[in-house]
C-alpha cells in the first residue's frame, strides 16, 4: 500500500473556520476520490487558553463582552461565518448560538483518542455537537458521551478528564506553533509546504494531487469548479483573537 499524504494542521474547537475549512478540504478530496490516500494529523492550539472553565454564554456574547465588538458588528461576524460554513456544506452550522467554552480538556481527550486511532471520529462528532446542536462539549458528561459513541473506553475517558493526562502533549503542540510564529488558525502543512491563515482550499487540493502524482491524474479531470475560500481566527494588535 502506498504511503498516505500527511496533512498536519493546528486547530481549536473554538475556531469556526477550523471546522468548515477542514470540512471543505476533506469533501473536495472525497469528491476527487483521493481522501482515503490522505491522513489528517491534528495539532492543538488554544485561541483563548484563559477562557473561563465554565461557559459564560454564547460565541456572540464572547465577541461583545471579551473581544469588545459592538452588538451589530458581532451579529455581522457571526452571520458571515455561518454563511461561509453553510456554503462549505455544513447546512446546520450556526455560529452565534454556539457556547463560549474553554477547549483545553477537549484537546487532551483528543490526544487520548489519537492514540486509539479515533481522533478524527471524535473531532468530527464533537464539532457537530458544538456547532450544529449547540451542546456545551466542554462539560465532562458531554465529552464522555461523545467519546463512548466513537468507541473510546468510558473508564479511560474518565481517567483522562480527572487528571492532567495528555496535558504535556497539548502544550508541546502549542509550543511548536509558537516556535513557528503561528498566530492564525487553521494552519496547514502539506508535503513541506505551509498553508497559513486559514489555508487555501484550491491550493491545498492541488498540492495533494501533485504529491499523489500519477495516482491522481484520473481524479484531477473531475476537479470541482467551486471552492470555499480559507479564512482564519487571527491574533489582533490588541492581543486578542478575532475571527475574520
Amino acid at each position: 500500500m502506498a504511503e498516505k499524504i500527511l496533512i498536519t494542521y493546528w486547530t481549536d474547537y473554538c475556531c469556526p473556520y477550523c471546522h468548515f475549512v477542514t470540512h471543505e478540504l476533506k469533501e473536495k478530496l472525497r469528491a476527487l476520490g483521493v481522501l482515503e490516500q490522505v491522513e489528517f494529523k491534528m495539532l492543538a492550539f488554544e485561541l483563548e487558553p484563559d477562557a473561563p472553565a465554565q461557559s459564560q454564554g454564547t460565541f456572540y456574547d464572547k465577541m461583545v463582552t471579551r473581544w469588545g465588538l459592538s452588538e451589530e458588528h458581532a451579529r455581522r461576524k457571526c452571520a458571515k461565518m455561518t454563511r461561509l460554513a453553510q456554503a462549505a456544506g455544513l447546512a446546520r452550522m450556526e455560529v452565534a448560538g454556539t457556547p463560549d467554552i474553554n477547549s483545553f480538556n477537549l484537546h487532551r481527550l483528543t490526544k487520548y483518542a489519537a492514540g486509539k486511532g479515533l481522533a478524527d471520529a471524535l473531532h468530527e462528532k464533537l464539532m457537530k455537537a458544538f456547532y450544529e446542536e449547540h451542546r456545551d462539549i466542554s462539560q465532562p458528561v458531554e465529552m464522555m458521551t461523545i467519546a463512548a459513541e466513537c468507541g473510546l473506553d468510558p473508564e479511560m475517558s474518565i481517567r483522562v478528564l480527572a487528571t492532567d493526562a495528555y496535558a504535556a502533549e497539548v502544550r508541546a503542540d502549542e509550543k511548536a506553533a509558537a516556535d513557528l510564529s503561528i498566530t492564525s488558525i487553521p494552519h496547514y502543512m502539506i508535503g513541506g509546504e505551509v498553508f497559513p491563515d486559514g489555508g487555501n482550499v484550491p491550493a491545498m487540493v492541488a498540492k495533494v494531487l501533485e504529491l499523489l502524482g500519477g495516482q491522481a491524474e484520473a481524479a484531477s479531470a473531475e476537479k470541482p469548479d467551486e471552492y470555499a475560500t480559507g479564512a482564519a481566527c487571527t491574533l489582533g494588535p490588541d492581543g486578542k483573537y478575532h475571527c475574520a
